[in-house]
């Protein structure tokens, strides 16, 4: 009897200590989530910053989608996939956590140190050039707006 309880306690630690981080299948990984919405938030802040900051007449939501579309084709994945992994990331919080907090750092494949510029040797010394010509007799023109 007390044979059968050991086992049975042991069975229970060994499937209750199972790895919890692991996702169903037609799910994303952890990893290309945290890839995908990095590259989200870097498409969301260069529209921000360059592109509806200097056109006002875009519409935000159109042009943002867009973005997304060709996040979706570089990532090969559909925006369904996206959607159905996300709502599993967010109805999971301990792995979305995980998620959410990679995306304060840089991933690792990307670059993380600044290369200074390279000084070129170059042989031909520059002349300074002299907007204004050496005789004396030049003049300003104005030139008259056409109104």
């Amino acid at each position: 009897m007390r044979y059968h309880i050991v086992v049975v306690v042991a069975a229970f630690f060994v499937f209750s200590c199972r790895k919890k981080n692991n996702v169903p299948a037609g799910i994303l990984s952890q990893r290309k989530m945290q890839l995908i919405m990095w590259d989200m938030m870097r498409a969301d802040q260069f529209l921000a910053d360059f592109v509806l900051n200097h056109d006002s007449m875009l519409n935000k939501r159109d042009v943002s989608i867009k973005y997304y579309q060709q996040i979706f084709s570089v990532h090969k994945i559909s925006e369904q996939d996206f959607q159905k992994s996300l709502y599993y990331y967010r109805t999971h919080p301990s792995l979305f956590k995980t998620i959410m907090d990679s995306l304060s750092q840089v991933p690792g494949d990307a670059p993380t140190q600044v290369v200074n510029p390279v000084v070129a040797n170059d042989s031909t010394p520059v002349k300074p050039v002299n907007p204004l010509p050496a005789d004396s007799s030049f003049r300003v023109r104005k030139i008259k707006r056409l109104n």
